[in-house]
């Protein structure tokens, strides 16, 4: 499962553990991320409108741009 960490210097991805990921394809980090905050909000994501979905996956694919 991954974690995503927010610091005052930006933003680290982690597979849980302490090392940080690293991955050659942005897409697949992106979708690994989006995954990740789907399921980490699913309790919420009924509730949510489809704009807001939107906007989380939309801040999904720029924390891992910034990895």
């Amino acid at each position: 499962m991954f974690q995503i960490k927010i610091g005052d210097l930006g933003f680290r991805i982690t597979d849980g553990d302490t090392s940080v990921l690293k991955a050659d394809s942005k897409p697949e980090l992106r979708r690994k991320v989006g995954r990740y905050l789907s399921t980490t909000y699913a309790d919420q994501w009924g509730a949510m409108s489809e704009d807001d979905r939107q906007r989380l996956h939309d801040r999904a694919a720029e924390i891992a741009e910034e990895v």
